[in-house]
């Protein structure tokens, strides 16, 4: 297993690699909100050193130089990407542990240069099986929008009692794409199809399902269906995988939901896309270049001067159980590996 060439003054490439000792214990820096996790803490507090300082900027991060032998993270609150001047700030680092199946928050590339393990949820199929929180947060999304549910709310606050303005979408008479037929993927699929919606696909890494209907592109699973909810992850493949061609031919009236990257969607074609078909809709739980701040997104803007679209916070995976469960497994990761470097 790599091992970062590290010392406790700072990175070194000449340096031999530093070895964990019995003690002191080994140093963890914890980048992301944890003391609601009661039990994620103590665990952690088991294995290691913790010093936590979530919420941190990047230039407040880079204001001094700090020592970790690991650095444990999540994207969901991470305002700054792992990258090399920001790893390089690390002393002693060995290890990052991110409690998610993305990495797209860490420079894989550089800490492979540097030696530095990086643990993930990405292998862990098994346990992912039972973290359904963002394929029910796309579910929800979805149907909020099918059904104007936030309008009509809002409609009532200002004490108005009509439905006309707000007739919406059955489920059981739509046409559902799924765009990534993977783990959460298929759960939306088959909670959809449970409440009666026909049900399309494309995912070129996946069996051909008989139970559904395998698109032949990006472009054709927008064309056919009444509502597309993306479930990928983020690579060079997938950046701006909803482009102009994919957006021109979904039809006005049409629901986009993003519940896996903001860079997927090229926001700005979205945006016009939106702006000539006034009856479609784009419900999402990210946004492009998000650890800068929504201010950065031409999405965000947008939502500001229409009710077509509805952001939430990077919230799919963040239920109590699934938070919980996500991080005490990444936690057990990392145990395992600081114990196979002790050996």
């Amino acid at each position: 297993m790599g091992r970062a060439a590290n010392n406790c003054h700072g990175w070194n490439p000449g340096a031999e690699v530093m070895a964990f000792s019995p003690s002191p214990r080994p140093a963890i820096l914890v980048l992301t909100p944890i003391a609601h996790l009661r039990t994620v803490s103590s665990s952690l507090d088991s294995i290691g050193q913790v010093t936590t300082e979530a919420n941190l900027s990047r230039v407040e991060f880079l204001s001094s130089q700090r020592f970790a032998n690991v650095l444990f993270t999540n994207p969901n609150s991470s305002r700054f990407r792992l990258d090399a001047e920001v790893l390089d700030n690390v002393a002693g680092l060995q290890i990052v542990c991110t409690a998610s199946t993305g990495t797209d928050h860490i420079d894989l590339n550089y800490c492979r240069l540097r030696n530095i393990t990086v643990l993930s949820l990405k292998s862990e199929v098994s346990f992912l099986r039972s973290v359904t929180a963002t394929a029910e947060l796309a579910v929800t999304l979805s149907l909020s929008l099918m059904r104007n549910v936030f309008p009509a709310a809002a409609s009532v606050r200002n004490g108005e009692w009509g439905y006309l303005p707000f007739l919406g979408q059955q489920v059981s008479s739509s046409r559902v794409g799924v765009l990534g037929l993977g783990r959460l993927g298929s759960i939306y699929a088959r909670a959809m199809s449970a409440m009666g919606a026909e049900i399309s696909y494309f995912d070129p890494n996946v069996n051909p399902r008989n139970d559904y209907h395998a698109a032949k592109s990006v472009e054709a699973l927008f064309a056919a269906t009444d509502l597309v909810s993306v479930h990928v992850h983020l690579d060079q493949s997938t950046t701006n995988l909803i482009s102009r061609d994919v957006l021109k031919k979904a039809k006005d009236g049409f629901i986009l939901i993003n519940t896996s990257r903001g860079e997927v969607v090229d926001e700005t074609e979205l945006v016009g896309y939106l702006k000539a078909h006034p009856a479609s809709k784009y419900g999402t739980d990210v946004l492009r270049d998000e650890r800068l701040g929504p201010e950065q997104s031409a999405i965000w803007h947008f939502m500001h001067i229409t009710s077509q679209v509805l952001i939430t916070p990077h919230i799919g995976g963040m239920t109590i159980e699934s938070q919980s469960a996500a991080f005490l497994r990444a936690v057990e990761l990392l145990r395992g590996e600081l114990k196979t470097i002790r050996q």
